[in-house]
């Protein structure tokens, strides 16, 4: 809570003025305040220095102008001399692209609320990293399909273990392979020719790097050069199709196990809004990739 006090000292000839003759009207001396400022104030997603403004009469020397907010990016300043009637307060940079609002009460005869509504940052424009310019419905079948699940252990220091699964097709007139990339659990230190390859339904969700997890695609920049992670589309150019890439954004993906094959399923929309879909029937080769 940030707090000011201020209290307002007047000529003392308001104390001690001239005692009252029998024709002398009785004189009001209830004390009055009044903010005349906008009320609700409304400030930039800049933030800055702001001002409450105010008028009084008849003050009372006893009684002290407060000022309190519960806002963590409010912070109200002491009142100086050279500026006696107003309230100075600085608001923090709004970082979040929605509005905010939060209430400084000024207190002196009674209480007064100000509201303070702060403006939304801009929007970001969004990057778009894909370059497919379609939907692409994939197709797995006989042997220009390979499909493989590799294991790369606890990579991610999460207790959780980190798969990617790589569905290709190789066939002349398609030439495109998915990566996608989940957490599920940490099979330890169990051989390569055991490892279980994890089942169930995986989607993107709001919290990333959970048990369940489909993770979307994202890219790095740095000095070592541009990385791609996650979950990517990628194909190649044939003549019915151009060279492009799709980073994941959203979807899901199933696996389920049949005897000795599995089926693969997954219904997903790029960072462009393209739906990428897809069914695999059959074995899956399984990688050990744990370092």
């Amino acid at each position: 809570m940030r707090v000011f006090r201020y209290m307002f000292m007047l000529a003392l000839a308001f104390t001690f003025a001239c005692e009252p003759t029998p024709n002398d009207e009785p004189v009001d001396q209830t004390p009055e305040f009044q903010i005349t400022s906008a009320n609700p104030m409304v400030v930039t997603y800049e933030g800055g220095d702001y001002t409450i403004e105010f008028v009084s009469s008849n003050p009372d020397i006893w009684t002290l102008l407060t000022a309190t907010t519960e806002a963590e990016w409010i912070k109200v300043k002491q009142m100086t001399a050279n500026a006696s009637d107003k309230i100075r307060f600085v608001v923090e940079a709004n970082e979040e692209e929605v509005s905010r609002s939060a209430k400084i009460v000024v207190t002196y005869d009674r209480e007064y609320e100000v509201v303070v509504n702060q403006l939304p940052a801009p929007a970001v424009p969004k990057e778009i990293l894909s370059t497919i310019t379609n939907d692409v419905a994939m197709v797995f079948e006989g042997d220009d399909a390979y499909v493989t699940a590799d294991y790369f252990g606890d990579d991610l220091n999460l207790g959780l273990g980190m798969w990617q699964f790589w569905l290709m097709n190789v066939n002349p007139a398609y030439k495109y392979m998915i990566c996608l990339e989940v957490l599920s659990d940490d099979q330890g230190d169990t051989p390569w020719e055991e490892l279980v390859v994890p089942t169930g339904e995986f989607t993107i969700g709001d919290k990333m790097l959970n048990y369940g997890d489909l993770i979307p695609g994202y890219r790095i920049v740095d000095a070592d050069g541009t990385y791609d992670g996650g979950s990517w589309y990628t194909q190649i150019a044939t003549d019915t199709q151009d060279n492009g890439v799709a980073c994941i954004e959203s979807g899901s993906l199933n696996v389920s196990l049949n005897g000795t094959k599995h089926t693969i399923t997954f219904d997903l929309v790029d960072d462009a809004g393209h739906k990428i879909t897809g069914t695999f029937n059959g074995a899956v080769i399984v990688n050990d990739i744990r370092k």
